[in-house]
């Protein structure tokens, strides 16, 4: 029982862990209480998307490492 518990707590902080990266710690509480919540059904919801672009971003990107970029990104 104890290493199930064990189990299931390193699960969630690892879960925690790379879902903060792209969501709000928000988001990341309720995916952890509501597991269902990651099903991949079909829902029809409208949504609002903001797309933007930084100015010369491309060309810095294209002589830059990969990992350059993600280190700026994540800034």
């Amino acid at each position: 029982m104890i290493a199930i518990t064990v189990f299931i707590a390193q699960t969630a902080g690892y879960i925690r862990e790379v879902f903060s990266r792209y969501l709000t710690d928000e988001v990341v509480a309720n995916l952890l209480e509501n597991p269902d919540g990651l099903k991949r059904d079909c829902q029809r919801r409208k949504v609002t998307i903001l797309m933007s672009d930084l100015r010369g971003f491309s060309a810095i990107s294209e002589r830059s490492e990969p990992e350059t970029i993600s280190a700026m990104l994540n800034i």
